[in-house]
């Protein structure tokens, strides 16, 4: 602490911390020389007052806290919606009325009770709905803030704090699938239709959306799109012999890919009958 040349005091008395940052307020408190006093009696009157009044700021500090939650703690795609918290204890203070503004233009809403008491906890809570340009960055800075709060006798403001929220990105729940046939053995020349069923795995719930790709052996012979998890595909040209009839699921936002097989594998297709004229 030190006066200036004109009997005037600067100094930064902390009102606010939280472990990272302190909050603090820069007053200057100025004495004229007037009424035949000194300069240096009212230098060192002011001097003693403001060690007093820097040291009571200094214990009021040490009650005050101010915590930053948010739900859920990660985020994985565009559009999900984070909730942040903000909780404000006054300590020694009487907090008259407490705003917080947002980097990203979060609107955060500080309702009160303001009950101009001492030890007044305050929530402020706001939320968030993640972009298409956050998916995939390392960590998202949506809760960086500046704090004001209007208080009994000073008021203070915060500025730069940060909750990160990391990018995880979503691991999809694969569905099982199935795959049947209409006639196995059947004959050449005779239509077969496949059926897949594609369903969820509890604990995942939903029903998966999409096309499955039908093939035999590698070669893709045909696709159908899922109807209440059901696809089909029909075909009368399988060649005499057996075929290795698999079924593949693209997925979609909510299940990830997935193959299954014929229960009947392989399907048989025999020669058709024969006569003879003679």
């Amino acid at each position: 602490m030190a006066l200036d040349d004109i009997g005037c005091f600067a100094g930064a008395i902390t009102l606010f911390g939280n472990g990272k940052s302190a909050l603090a307020a820069q007053r200057m408190f100025c004495a004229s020389v007037a009424w035949g006093a000194s300069a240096r009696s009212i230098r060192a009157l002011l001097a003693s007052l403001l060690l007093l009044l820097g040291l009571s700021f200094a214990e009021a500090a040490r009650a005050q806290t101010l915590t930053v939650s948010v739900s859920p703690t990660t985020f994985s795609s565009s559009g999900q919606v984070l909730h942040f918290t903000y909780t404000f204890n006054s300590g020694n203070y009487v907090i008259t009325s407490l705003s917080i503004t947002t980097a990203l233009g979060i609107a955060v809403s500080c309702p009160g009770p303001f009950t101009n008491n001492t030890n007044q906890t305050t929530t402020c809570t706001g939320s968030y709905t993640t972009k298409p340009t956050d998916v995939g960055v390392g960590v998202l800075d949506v809760a960086q803030f500046n704090l004001m709060a209007f208080a009994t006798p000073v008021s203070g403001t915060q500025q730069n704090n940060s909750t990160w929220v990391p990018y995880v990105a979503a691991v999809l729940p694969q569905p099982s699938v199935s795959v049947t046939s209409s006639a196995d053995p059947s004959v050449i020349g005779q239509s077969v239709t496949f059926t897949a069923h594609v369903a969820a795995v509890a604990p995942a719930v939903g029903t998966p959306t999409g096309t499955v790709t039908f093939l035999d052996g590698g070669t893709t012979i045909g696709t159908g799109s899922l109807a209440g998890g059901v696809a089909t595909f029909t075909t009368s040209t399988l060649s005499g012999g057996n075929h290795t009839i698999t079924a593949s699921y693209g997925g979609d936002s909510n299940f990830s890919s997935a193959t299954g097989s014929l229960a009947s594998n392989p399907q048989v297709v025999n020669k058709g009958a024969t006569t003879t004229t003679l």
